[in-house]
């Protein structure tokens, strides 16, 4: 009987031991979980960057800023015209039937030296207008009226006649709002991007005060 008292005493202890190792392997763990989760930096929303946008230069009109005047030469490469060492691009197929080799011409634009084109010569230019040049007609038609802006940027109206304006004082002093006297001559040989009234070549520009 004292055997067996002792048998069961000793089988007591040992259940007891493992079930505290036990205890103490789930604590130790949880607690590591625990140290683990909280150490471990936390994922920060990535920030999105606004989308640059592309303003309109102040000041530059949509017609061009530019006037070329002489008689167009016809490139190296077919096709290519130029006008005073520029390189004509002309999209309009209105613009590009006015713009002939060996004709004598006004042009209105702007240079864009970036446009990469077949053509091997010239500074590539962008025609919004063209007319035939007529040297020493100041015309004899005067307009007086206030200065609209037309349907298509940059372009300008005075009493339904659209102002092509080669000289850049005169371009500068014409915005839209203005009540000015204006003369010049009708030219409806002229051709240009804006859709809106009988082109009008300006010689002279006043404002009206």
């Amino acid at each position: 009987m004292i055997i067996r008292r002792n048998s069961l005493a000793a089988a007591l202890l040992v259940s007891l031991s493992v079930a505290g190792c036990a205890d103490g392997a789930a604590d130790t763990a949880g607690a590591t979980a625990a140290k683990d989760s909280s150490t471990a930096p936390s994922a920060q929303p990535i920030p999105s960057e606004p989308i640059p946008s592309i303003q309109p230069v102040p000041g530059q009109p949509g017609m061009g800023d530019k006037t070329l005047t002489g008689k167009i030469t016809a490139g190296t490469e077919p096709g290519c015209l130029l006008l005073n060492d520029h390189l004509l691009l002309i999209n309009d197929p209105r613009l590009k039937a006015a713009a002939k080799a060996g004709a004598s011409v006004v042009v209105i634009g702007r240079a864009e030296q970036g446009t990469a084109t077949t053509c091997q010569q010239g500074t590539p230019f962008v025609v919004t207008a063209v007319r035939a040049n007529k040297p020493g007609d100041k015309g004899n038609k005067t307009l007086t009226g206030k200065v609209t802006a037309g349907a298509e940027p940059g372009c300008l109206l005075v009493n339904d006649q659209l102002l092509l304006i080669d000289d850049p004082m005169l371009r500068a002093a014409a915005k839209a709002g203005t009540s000015v006297i204006v003369t010049g001559r009708i030219d409806k040989s002229a051709v240009t991007a804006c859709m809106q009234g009988t082109p009008f070549v300006v010689t002279t520009l006043n404002v009206k005060s």
